[in-house]
């Protein structure tokens, strides 16, 4: 590898993550690399022994409290503390695979175009069914490697909401970005979808972003019903105020066939469903009812009660936790 950067920053906010970090970390300072990395990490006042696992390690750790976080403040405050040239971006549950993984994602800053670059995630084999599925479904989980800039596609500002969206996804479960445009274009102290609106951003100012599938994650999660209603509220909500969303006529009747209509949508996208225990299918199933149903209620919060009392009450209740 022809470029080598005089040092790389690994930022990675933590919050009682001792179990998973007792595995990320090793796979983390096992990385063969040509270059030297530092790793900088932020913790929200973690009572689970966090702290004391990154005194372990070679980590240069700072505490907050609970109340300072924010996905993006956070993460702002990590590059802001560290020195690399290229800072990658880890969630405390991301495992690196293999001892290229580094290497691999940090080549691709070769192309001096290049601002962000983020990873490949593969599902925990312990981890849900519907979690297997969504990888199946999603950008970062794909197989092929995508390289977006706005100058290959003039039609950009006009296309459709959804296609703008996928030409500007970036994911901070494993991301990276060069230091330079990071000064530029900081993450902005929101808490949800600081990625997605970072790489809006920085595509729409011409530069480019990669989808590097060859350094992959492992990272999936098992998350409550009503945090997965309320995340598809929250999704919803973002991608209105990003692209513009506007009405896309899902309606509760809509809601109602998708959910009753889930258990073959399923075997279409993860034929091997019915290798799996009829417990881990039924749950996947509720589990999409609740997605479905968060969106009815986003696109009838938005047609009747956006800008409402009513209606800012809701929106508050729903971000919370998300």
């Amino acid at each position: 590898m022809d470029f080598r950067p005089e040092l790389v920053s690994v930022v990675i906010p933590t919050y009682n993550g001792r179990a998973d970090l007792e595995k990320s970390l090793p796979a983390l300072f096992s990385q063969e690399v040509e270059f030297p990395f530092e790793v900088i990490c932020i913790d929200s006042s973690s009572a689970d022994g966090t702290w004391e696992l990154l005194g372990d390690y070679p980590i240069e750790r700072h505490r907050i409290s609970r109340e300072e976080f924010s996905h993006g403040g956070t993460r702002n405050r990590g590059i802001e503390l560290s020195r690399g040239e290229i800072i990658i971006l880890m969630t405390q549950d991301a495992i690196p695979v293999g001892d290229q993984w580094m290497a691999t994602l940090v080549r691709n800053y070769e192309d001096p175009e290049v601002a962000g670059v983020y990873c490949r995630q593969l599902p925990r084999p312990d981890g849900t069914l519907l979690a297997k599925v969504d990888l199946r479904l999603c950008l970062s989980g794909s197989s092929l490697r995508k390289v977006n800039r706005i100058g290959d596609h003039p039609g950009y500002h006009s296309a459709p909401p959804e296609q703008r969206r996928m030409l500007c996804n970036f994911d901070d479960i494993c991301s990276s970005m060069r230091r330079s445009v990071w000064t530029r274009f900081p993450l902005k102290s929101v808490n949800f979808a600081e990625d997605l609106e970072w790489g809006k951003r920085v595509f729409e100012a011409g530069h480019t972003l990669v989808f590097e599938p060859d350094a992959p994650v492992v990272h999936s999660h098992d998350r409550s019903f009503a945090y997965e209603f309320k995340r598809a509220f929250v999704t919803y909500d973002v991608l209105d105020d990003m692209f513009d969303w506007g009405d896309d006529g899902y309606r509760f009747s809509r809601a109602l066939l998708d959910a009753v209509g889930a258990p073959l949508t399923l075997v279409r996208v993860y034929p091997e469903i019915s290798e799996e225990p009829f417990r881990s299918r039924m749950k996947a199933y509720y589990t999409i009812t609740t997605r479905v149903l968060g969106h009815a209620c986003f696109s009838v919060w938005r047609r009747k009660l956006k800008g409402s009392m009513l209606g800012t009450s809701l929106q508050k209740l729903f971000y919370n936790g998300v």
